[in-house]
């Protein structure tokens, strides 16, 4: 999971509190998309806010992983997952999409 900027603190958890959560899933946080060669775009999310910002959609990398298979969710996404315990069949619906 890669944490777009300016998503930690704006009426979500600090960094430090949503990469515990998110490795408390079981899920492993990045903190760059700059070895995107090295990444597997399939299995990485990437968290924006709810909804997401202009910035976050054009932070380095973000585009080219999504194009790539990158899943984009937000931060309402990923709590709805976490407290129901249910994870969605990850449909574009139930996510955001950027817009292209």
């Amino acid at each position: 999971v890669y944490i777009c900027s300016g998503v930690a603190g704006n009426k979500a958890p600090s960094v430090k509190e949503l990469t515990l959560i998110i490795e408390a899933t079981g899920a492993r946080v990045i903190t760059s998309l700059n070895d995107s060669d090295m990444l597997e775009p399939h299995c990485i999310m990437i968290l924006t806010s709810d909804p997401s910002t202009e910035a976050q959609r054009n932070e380095f990398g973000v585009r080219k992983m999504e194009r790539f298979g990158a899943q984009i969710v937000t931060t309402t996404w990923l709590f709805q997952t976490i407290l129901t315990q249910q994870s969605p069949n990850m449909r574009r619906s139930e996510m955001t999409s950027l817009p292209s």
